[in-house]
C-alpha cells in the first residue's frame, strides 16, 4: 500500500501533531505581549535559545516545542547570513514556535524567508504533494468554539492556519478550510535551493478561511515552524519570521 495516500499533507498529519503532547502535563509557555505599532522578530537572534535553553527558560520567553523533529540552527555559509531554522525529515512531525498575544488587526502582516533543497524520492512511495516544512499560525476569539487545549500539544487556540509550499505550481494561492483548521498554499512549484521572501496578510487570510468570524475580536496566539512526517528525505530552512503592523499610511483593517 502507498502509505502517502493516507494523508493530504495537512489534515490527519496536523491532527497527529496536535495530539503529541505526551502523557505528562507541561506548563504552557508564557505569551509574549506585543507593543502596538512595533514589529516582532519571532525567532531571530533567539533561535539557538529556543532550541537549546532549559525548558523553564524557554517557556518564560514564550517558546515551545512539540515532538522530536530534526530542527537545528545551521552555522554554514549556505544560510547566506540568515539566522535560519533548518528542518530535516525524516524524522518529522513536530514544531518549534513562539506563543504570543496580540490582536490580529494590530499585527496582520506575517513575513518570512524560506527555501527547499530538492527532495530525495523514497522507493515505492509517491512523493508528498506538499513540502514537509510549513508554518502554523494559531488564532482565538471572535467565534463560539472552545480553545483546542485538552488534546493539543500546541498553545491554546480556537483556529489554526497551515501555510504550505506545494509541489504543483497550479496550487499557488489555494485555500481550504476544515472546521477550525485551514490550509493555504503560500508558494507552489519545484524547489531549486533558492531563498524566497514571502509576506502574508493574516487578516485577509483569516477572512478567507473563516468569513463568519468577527475579525476585530481575533487574536494571534502563536506562530510556529512545523514538520510533517514523511519517508522522503527533505531539507528546508526558514528565517526572518516576523509580525508587523499596518503601515502608518494604511487606512486600517476593519470588517
Amino acid at each position: 500500500m502507498n502509505r502517502r495516500n493516507r494523508t493530504t499533507g495537512w489534515g490527519p498529519g496536523l491532527a497527529m501533531l496536535l495530539l503529541m503532547a505526551g502523557c505528562a502535563p507541561v506548563p504552557p509557555p508564557v505569551p509574549l505581549a506585543v507593543a502596538q505599532g512595533t514589529e516582532l522578530d519571532l525567532l531571530g537572534e533567539d533561535l539557538a535559545f529556543a532550541l537549546s535553553a532549559p525548558p523553564s527558560a524557554r517557556r518564560e520567553a514564550g517558546f515551545f516545542t512539540v515532538g522530536f523533529p530534526a530542527f537545528q540552527a545551521p552555522a554554514t555559509p549556505e544560510a547566506m547570513g540568515r539566522n535560519a531554522l533548518q528542518v530535516l525529515t525524516p524524522p518529522g512531525r513536530g514544531a518549534v514556535g513562539r506563543r504570543i498575544d496580540t490582536a490580529l488587526t494590530d499585527m496582520p502582516y506575517l513575513s518570512w524567508s524560506w527555501r527547499l533543497q530538492p527532495r530525495t524520492p523514497a522507493p515505492m512511495l509517491t512523493p508528498s504533494p506538499d513540502a514537509p516544512m510549513r508554518l502554523l499560525v494559531g488564532f482565538s476569539g471572535g467565534g463560539t468554539g472552545t480553545e483546542e487545549t485538552a488534546l493539543s500539544a500546541l498553545p491554546p487556540h480556537e483556529r489554526a492556519a497551515v501555510i504550505l509550499w506545494a509541489a504543483e505550481s497550479w496550487q499557488g494561492g489555494a485555500a481550504l478550510t476544515r472546521g477550525p483548521y485551514g490550509r493555504f498554499v503560500a508558494r507552489a512549484g519545484g524547489s531549486d535551493g533558492r531563498w524566497w521572501g514571502q509576506e502574508l496578510d493574516l487578516a485577509a487570510l483569516h477572512r478567507r478561511l473563516w468569513p463568519e468570524i468577527e475579525i476585530g475580536a481575533v487574536r494571534i496566539t502563536f506562530v510556529a515552524v512545523a514538520a510533517e512526517d514523511t519517508a522522503e528525505e527533505s531539507l528546508g530552512e526558514v528565517a526572518q519570521i516576523s509580525l508587523a503592523p499596518p503601515p502608518p499610511s494604511a487606512p486600517g483593517i476593519s470588517e
